[in-house]
């Protein structure tokens, strides 16, 4: 993410590293969030990793 964020940095210009941090760390919460929701309704593993995997597939 680091490297990623100077790149971009260098190619716009305006600081955008904090902001990068930031938005990880609100996704990192998210998943937490609603691994512990489907934890709690006893969604089973396969299927919350098919659900989490789906948007990544169409995505790539």
């Amino acid at each position: 993410m680091n490297t990623s964020a100077v790149a971009v940095e260098r190619w716009a210009g305006p600081p955008v590293l904090n902001g990068c941090h930031a938005a990880w760390s609100v996704s990192a919460v998210a998943a937490w969030l609603s691994s512990a929701a489907l934890t709690h309704a006893e969604v089973s593993l396969e299927a919350h990793l098919v659900t989490a995997g789906g948007p990544q597939r169409v995505v790539k």
